[in-house]
């Protein structure tokens, strides 16, 4: 892109701009630095096994909907970049792993009390998501 381009891009704030530089954004390798200090890209991971996401509560908009039982909840996970599930079922467990809570971004410790995304094939995208026991808890049970 020559700057004569680069300034009427510039200019341009329609929608349909604002969507193609976020899509290039967004699909462009990612950038870090070598040990010297200098900038390289990386292209992203496309293969080997699915590495278990840990969400930033900014992005992601979870609310409990219900708990149908003591064990279970319904939760309604929104996340604009990979994924929505309007009435999920999470079943309540023990953390595998350290982690931080999708509802309150609290940390959670191995151990801790959680709630999961309920075992399916395939896998919900949000499969390595937990939510703290408490923070369900203090959602009333509708029945």
């Amino acid at each position: 892109m020559n700057n004569k381009q680069r300034q009427m891009a510039k200019q341009d704030v329609s929608p349909w701009r604002q969507t193609v530089d976020l899509l290039v954004k967004l699909t462009a390798p990612r950038r870090i630095r070598n040990s010297v200090g200098t900038a390289i890209a990386v292209a992203p991971r496309t293969t080997g096994p699915v590495e278990i996401r840990h969400y930033a509560i900014e992005e992601v908009h979870v609310t409990v909907l219900d708990r149908p039982t003591s064990l279970t909840a319904i939760i309604a996970w929104r996340d604009p970049t990979e994924c929505r599930y309007g009435e999920q079922r999470w079943r309540g467990g023990v953390a595998r792993s350290k982690g931080t809570c999708a509802l309150t971004g609290r940390a959670i410790k191995r151990g801790d009390a959680i709630y999961r995304p309920q075992r399916r094939v395939p896998p919900p995208v949000n499969a390595g998501a937990m939510i703290l026991s408490d923070a369900v808890q203090a959602v009333p049970r509708m029945r």
